[in-house]
């Protein structure tokens, strides 16, 4: 974003840009249907979204793709944005984690 998109401040000099980043994330629960899931992924493409959690994603379709899920695999992310930088993952039993420079971010399961 420019300095003008954000406004001014007294202190800043006119010409000078400051950019800011904002993650996506878009979040349901699919009740484990692989359609539900597909039409999902589709509105994140769409929207832009970074970070896709699902709770009850389709079983054989989070373990076949690319998805961090726990131990369970009844909550899963998936990083959409193959430029977002992901330092760690974790997952145990009805929770998923990943990691990026600025934020963790968890996807609960809780029934």
């Amino acid at each position: 974003m420019t300095r003008a998109q954000l406004g001014t401040d007294k202190g800043m000099k006119q010409n000078r840009q400051i950019k800011y980043g904002a993650t996506t994330i878009l979040q349901g629960n699919i009740d484990r249907g692989a359609s539900a899931m597909d039409l999902m992924y589709k509105m994140a493409t769409e929207h832009r979204a970074d970070i896709i959690i699902m709770a009850e994603p389709n079983r054989k379709k989070v373990t076949k793709e690319n998805w961090i899920y726990d131990n369970n695999i009844n909550v899963a992310i998936k990083v959409v944005n193959k430029a977002a930088k992901i330092v760690g993952h974790g997952r145990g039993e009805g929770f998923v984690w990943i990691e990026t420079p600025v934020i963790v971010i968890y996807g609960c399961y809780i029934s």
